[in-house]
């Protein structure tokens, strides 16, 4: 039993070696993970009939991914900094609503391809652990829109017609953000849970949408790291 219980002890003290991170550490985190995300506050509008007026629908969560890498600097055994550049897949999604007699929207998804550059502070509560807050600037590099009609007047094949289009001409091409998270990291795996809170408008005219509507995301990941 004490063989057993000192082979667990040196397990524990090898585990925690490994995860350590001395002051002045240099790593690089190549990462790939998931996005939930919409625009906050964002409402489509579109006119069903004269008599019954313009619709408004609320955008909800669209998924996506993200994949990148991290650098990171151990400044001491309380603080670490890192600089990123990440590409993310944002967007917007609006559920069904009928359109007029026959058709109805299935669904519409905005999707903004960024290239982001997260720039972070992290505080550790433990070695492995740390809660962590920055900027975020970023550029956007392609948007599309697609769209899913329903026609019920047909069959259920027949009656769904996709209509999709570039539509990175309606958005802002920068776009800048408070990320906030926490991470931890196991023998070099570094798991990261972020919020991206958006500070600057996303659409460049007011268009379909009403409002201000800025970015709203959560992304986690997953990242190795190695050691420079």
């Amino acid at each position: 039993m004490k063989k057993i219980l000192f082979a667990a002890f040196l397990l524990i003290i090898a585990d925690a070696t490994f995860a350590q991170k001395s002051p002045g550490c240099v790593t690089v985190y190549p990462k790939i993970g998931v996005n939930l995300s919409k625009f906050s506050g964002d409402l489509l509008s579109f006119e069903v009939t004269p008599a019954e007026g313009i619709i408004m629908k609320k955008s909800e969560m669209k998924s996506g991914f993200n994949a990148g890498a991290d650098l990171r600097y151990r400044i001491s055994d309380n603080y670490g900094a890192s600089i990123g550049l990440i590409y993310s897949n944002l967007g917007n999604r609006f559920d069904s609503e009928d359109l007029m007699e026959e058709y109805k929207i299935k669904e519409s998804k905005w999707n903004n391809h960024y290239l982001q550059i997260p720039i972070m502070m992290h505080t550790f509560l433990t070695d492995g652990l740390s809660v962590n807050i920055g900027i975020q600037p970023a550029m956007l590099i392609a948007a599309q829109n697609s769209t899913k009609l329903i026609n019920d007047s047909k069959e259920k094949e027949e009656g769904i017609t996709t209509v999709s289009g570039n539509v990175k001409n309606i958005f802002k091409t920068f776009e800048f953000s408070i990320p906030l998270g926490v991470s931890y990291e196991y023998r070099n795996i570094l798991f990261d849970l972020r919020y991206q809170l958006g500070l600057t408008g996303v659409y460049k005219y007011g268009g379909l949408t009403h409002g201000n509507p800025k970015i709203s995301a959560f992304s986690f990941s997953v990242a190795y790291g190695f050691d420079l």
